[in-house]
């Protein structure tokens, strides 16, 4: 690869980190399950996907509280129950967000970690080019 490619994808993976660390903050403290389900009544994108491809990088720090995964994936959409940016069923979208490795953190703290193959509900917002969890561990049920 040209370091024109390699710096391509670091200012991209930054760029990812950036976007998790100013929508994740709020996920971090454990969540309820009532407050789930108010966090999912709320989620502008609501729609159905089955995961393409998805990736895990270890980072040293993404926000402020130490998330030090940084998850992404390419996702298909296979339902819409309600969208605000627009998005239709067989498009094809990148899911970005953060999630901590220690063990000890309170459950209903982050979103799962997607398998590809595997169709999930999810309850997202847009942020720029990439979406975004808002429900913590209530985000992607199978």
């Amino acid at each position: 690869m040209t370091t024109k490619t390699n710096t391509y994808k670091l200012v991209s993976l930054l760029s990812v980190a950036m976007i998790i660390a100013t929508f994740t903050s709020a996920l971090q403290a454990a969540t309820a399950p009532s407050t789930g389900k108010i966090m999912q009544e709320n989620a502008p994108e609501k729609i159905g996907f089955l995961v393409l491809e998805s990736q895990t990088v270890l980072v040293e720090k993404v926000d402020l509280v130490n998330d030090n995964i940084l998850v992404t994936a390419k996702v298909r959409v296979t339902s819409v129950s309600n969208t605000k940016s627009g998005l239709k069923v067989g498009q094809v979208i990148e899911i970005s967000y953060g999630r901590h490795t220690e063990e000890g953190r309170p459950p209903g703290s982050w979103p799962r970690l997607v398998e590809v193959g595997i169709k999930y509900k999810s309850y997202m917002k847009a942020a720029g080019k990439h979406y975004v969890p808002v429900a913590a561990s209530y985000s992607f049920i199978k």
